[in-house]
């Protein structure tokens, strides 16, 4: 962002002061994490990145697919997913869980977009957020 606020400024002499962000996956999840500590990013769309709320998420992935999905088997190798109750990972999560910030997406645009198919997120886990997100928001 301050890339392209300066480049705007030097050619084209105009001030560039709010960013919607956008991304996917992992991008989507950046879009979160970005707009909790920039108050420039006015809004965002995360792509397939509806995983808030990490534990319930987690949990809720393991239930839906049976197991879990080839996507998750980093997470397995790791133990991860056999330390989601344990405090170090809810203290992990609280510093990459995007709904831990939510009070600073009060004044944030949220448009979410959930995909179908996806081997990391089941599409109805915004039941585990999106009521709870502060601020404007949509979801499709």
């Amino acid at each position: 962002m301050d890339t392209i606020t300066d480049y705007v400024k030097k050619e084209y002499e105009a001030d560039v002061t709010e960013f919607t962000l956008t991304g996917v996956g992992l991008g989507g999840w950046t879009s979160w994490l970005t707009a909790a500590v920039d108050k420039r990013v006015k809004a965002i769309a995360p792509v397939a990145m509806d995983f808030l709320n990490f534990t319930k998420s987690f949990k809720h992935h393991y239930r839906a697919y049976c197991g879990w999905s080839y996507m998750m088997r980093p997470f397995y190798k790791m133990n991860i997913t056999k330390e989601l109750d344990n405090p170090r990972f809810q203290e992990l999560a609280s510093h990459l869980d995007p709904l831990e910030y939510n009070q600073r997406y009060a004044n944030v645009t949220k448009y979410i977009i959930v995909l179908s198919g996806d081997e990391f997120f089941p599409p109805d886990n915004s039941r585990f957020y999106f009521s709870q997100l502060k601020g404007p928001k949509r979801i499709l």
